[in-house]
């Protein structure tokens, strides 16, 4: 949940009330409070901020095999363990290579720096309003 958070709202800049919303309509054991405190400070914009957690290193520490990854994203089926939280990696000898190198800010090929990303507050698009 923490990652998920910390990748929506830091990286997809998607505006944490939009991803307590869901999570508030989704999880069986969703609590308000601590749900809105804990995305806040995902965001970093609570008043003790959580570190930017990396997706990619969080699944490799949490699923090392890559079968959970697998199970909930079939198309990685046939991806080398070793790149199935990174299939953008993939050479094209060992399986799929039509992955996306980058997404950040919904676009494939923009990278935003840490330092932007902090400078940019984070505003809800049309598609993640509230």
């Amino acid at each position: 949940r923490e990652v998920a958070a910390s990748f929506l709202t830091r990286f997809c800049r998607v505006d944490w009330r939009v991803g307590l919303r869901h999570f508030q309509e989704h999880l069986v054991d969703a609590d308000e409070a601590i749900g809105a405190l804990a995305w806040q400070t995902a965001a970093g914009t609570a008043l003790v901020a959580s570190d930017i957690l990396d997706p990619v290193l969080a699944a490799r520490k949490c699923d090392v095999s890559g079968d959970y990854t697998r199970k909930w994203i079939p198309a990685l089926a046939q991806v080398p363990a070793k790149y199935v939280h990174c299939p953008w990696e993939v050479d094209p000898r060992q399986g799929p290579t039509h992955w996306p190198r980058v997404l950040v800010d919904g676009s494939p090929t923009k990278q935003v720096s840490d330092a932007d990303r902090r400078a940019t507050p984070v505003r809800a698009s049309s598609k993640w309003s509230l």
